[in-house]
């Protein structure tokens, strides 16, 4: 189970209009090297929600995904999971 998640370095990052995403170099509760892939759509209209994804991998090795919430997908699929509550923080 990942607690924190911290960004040490960021690749690149993309923004269009209300859809982002990022790419970096991350390490968990203050150990191990990760690469982190998020992607975000922000709300729209008629109370539509807003969707993520986030995949962990371990750096170096893009077979081994410790985390993905569209597991099997593409890096560039359509977002499937709806933010339904609580808050996502990028620092």
């Amino acid at each position: 189970m990942v607690d924190e998640l911290d960004a040490t370095q960021f690749d690149f990052l993309c923004v269009l209009a209300k859809w982002g995403a990022n790419d970096g170099s991350s390490t968990t509760d203050g150990a191990s090297d990760y690469e982190c892939v998020t992607t975000a759509l922000d709300a729209g209209p008629l109370g539509s929600r807003g969707a993520f994804r986030i995949k962990i991998l371990t750096a170096g090795d893009p077979d081994d995904v410790v985390i993905d919430n569209q597991p099997g997908d593409s890096d560039i699929a359509f977002l499937t999971t709806e933010a339904t509550s609580g808050n996502i923080v990028v620092r």
